[in-house]
């Protein structure tokens, strides 16, 4: 019996660290959204290429295809 109670335990508590981690990292991408819509709502696309992969690759709503941070920086 305490076999199982400690196996319970110990399964329990791995799945309480993922939640832990999990929790961090959707809450990164979360500011990483909030930094880019924040960043395009107000036209100040400088402000979103801390977190934008230098070989972004996007098309706005003009259909426009923009590949890397320079083309973004060009549409100011």
């Amino acid at each position: 019996m305490k076999k199982i109670l400690i196996l319970v335990l110990a399964l329990f508590s791995i799945n309480a660290l993922a939640e832990d981690a999990d929790t961090a990292i959707h809450n990164e991408l979360r500011q990483v959204l909030k930094t880019v819509t924040e960043s395009i709502n107000s036209g100040e696309y400088e402000k979103m290429l801390p977190v934008l992969s230098k070989q972004v690759k996007a098309t706005p709503i003009t259909q426009e295809f923009i590949s890397g941070q320079q083309e973004i920086v060009s549409l100011l």
